[in-house]
């Protein structure tokens, strides 16, 4: 499957923010207490996770012939 630079370059931005936010999300599920802003921050997180998922299944989806 050939994806152009420009999908490749997302890709890549996408892979760096689903690894920016699992750690933010280690250093959640370590800690003792959650205060309700660190709680609705990780919820936030994990509503962008489900945003990245479509996205990058939509820039990988192959084209239909």
């Amino acid at each position: 499957m050939d994806i152009d630079p420009l999908k490749e370059e997302r890709i890549a931005a996408l892979r760096d923010e689903i690894e920016a936010i699992h750690s933010a999300n280690t250093l959640y599920w370590t800690s003792q207490e959650h205060s309700r802003a660190a709680t609705a921050e990780y919820r936030r997180r994990i509503e962008r996770l489900e945003e990245i998922r479509i996205e990058f299944d939509q820039l990988t989806r192959p084209k239909p012939n």
